[in-house]
C-alpha cells in the first residue's frame, strides 16, 4: 500500500476520491444502505454529554502496540472549542497512548510518542459526517503509528507511519465520555454503543464480518453499553461511573 514513503490509499477528497465511492455505495440508490441502528443486534444505546465519565480498570491486555477499536457513534448536538478537541474515549497517561477526539462535527484518533509530541490522524469529518446519523468506525493502529479507518465497513483512509512510533500507557485506565471543558461553547449530546478493543490489527474480512453479521473475534474487551456497563468479552473488566446513566431504545 505504501511506496517511496507515499501511501497509496490517501485521506478522502485526494487522488484516490474514496470519498465519492462511499457517498456512492450510501446513496440512494445503493443496494447496501447505511445503518439507520448502531452496531449488529443492539437494541438500547446509551446516552452521553459532557460530564458523563465511564472508567474502565487498566489490564496489561490493552497495551498491544498493535491494535483497533471499533464502536457506534450518533452526534446529536454539536459544540466548538477554538483549538481544542474532547476525548470521548481515551487510553493515555504521562504522554503516552491514546485518545479519540471530537471536534465540531469531526472525529480522529490521536496518537501519542512520549516526547510530548503527537499524531492526530484519519477523521472521518465532514466529508462522512452528519448530525443524528449513526456511524460504525473502527480504527485499526500498526506498532509503527500508521492508522487505517473503516466507516460502515468501508476502508475511508489510511495514514502512514509517526516518524516516532507511538507508545502504548502502561497502568492507565480505559475512559469513556468526557469532561465538562470551560472552554466549550454549546451543549454536545451524542450517543454511543459497542465500544471493542482488540490486541491486534484488524483485517478487512473481520471488519466486514462484525458490521454485517455482528462475528467479533477474540477482542480483549467488548462494553456494548446496552443497558449495563458490563465487559462481554469473557474478561470481565466491567466499566464504572460516579455518575448517572440514561439508556434510549433504538
Amino acid at each position: 500500500m505504501e511506496r517511496a514513503g507515499l501511501n497509496l490509499v490517501e485521506t478522502p477528497g485526494y487522488s484516490n476520491k474514496r470519498k465519492a465511492v462511499w457517498d456512492a455505495l450510501r446513496g440512494d440508490d445503493a443496494v447496501r444502505q447505511a445503518p439507520p441502528t448502531p452496531c449488529f443486534g443492539v437494541k438500547k444505546t446509551l446516552q452521553f454529554q459532557p460530564g458523563l465519565l465511564l472508567t474502565v480498570p487498566s489490564s496489561v491486555r490493552y497495551e498491544s502496540a498493535d491494535f483497533s477499536l471499533s464502536y457506534c457513534i450518533r452526534q446529536q448536538a454539536f459544540s466548538t472549542m477554538v483549538g481544542r478537541g474532547g476525548a470521548f474515549v481515551a487510553r493515555q497517561a504521562n504522554l503516552k497512548g491514546w485518545t479519540l477526539l471530537t471536534q465540531d462535527i469531526q472525529t480522529f484518533l490521536f496518537l501519542r510518542n512520549s516526547a510530548g509530541a503527537g499524531f492526530n490522524n484519519n477523521g472521518h469529518g465532514v466529508n462522512v459526517d452528519s448530525a443524528n446519523r449513526w456511524f460504525r468506525c473502527t480504527y485499526t493502529v500498526k506498532h509503527d503509528g500508521s492508522i487505517s479507518l473503516y466507516v460502515d465497513d468501508f476502508l475511508m483512509s489510511q495514514g502512514n507511519k509517526m516518524a516516532t512510533p507511538f507508545v502504548q500507557a502502561s497502568g492507565a485506565p480505559l475512559v469513556i465520555g468526557r469532561a465538562v471543558h470551560a472552554l466549550e461553547q454549546g451543549a454536545p449530546a451524542w450517543q454511543l454503543s459497542d465500544v471493542i478493543l482488540y490486541d491486534r490489527v484488524l483485517t478487512p474480512k473481520e471488519v466486514h464480518d462484525y458490521g454485517q453479521y455482528g462475528i467479533v473475534h477474540r477482542p480483549v474487551g467488548r462494553w456494548k453499553l446496552d443497558g449495563n456497563l458490563e465487559d462481554s468479552s469473557g474478561f470481565g473488566n466491567h466499566a464504572s461511573t460516579a455518575g448517572g446513566l440514561t439508556y434510549v431504545n433504538v
